[in-house]
């Protein structure tokens, strides 16, 4: 009679038992289902993303393309550095 209370707690059953699993393991296995919305969702987030840096790749293409050089092709960003030692700040000029 032991065997029919273990057959209780056990779902789905086979001559040879191999296809016996504990309730808990199909509630495990239930559960799994969840991961494949969560995976979409991870997707569609990093799809996102991808347009975004596309976006951002596209304005700083467009920023550099229309950044305006001086006519000896020198940064106007860095045109005032003047290269090699500088003065100390303490001592006057």
């Amino acid at each position: 009679m032991a065997a029919d209370a273990d057959a209780g707690s056990l779902i789905g059953s086979s001559a040879c038992g191999a296809a016996r699993l504990p309730v808990d393991a199909h509630e495990r296995i239930r559960v799994r289902a969840r991961p494949t919305a969560e995976k979409r969702r991870k997707e569609v987030a990093r799809q996102a993303r991808k347009l975004q840096k596309a976006e951002r790749r596209g304005q700083r293409r467009v920023e550099r393309e229309n950044r305006t050089t001086a006519d000896d092709g020198t940064d106007p960003t860095i045109a005032h550095i003047v290269p090699g030692p500088q003065p100390r700040e303490d001592e006057e000029s």
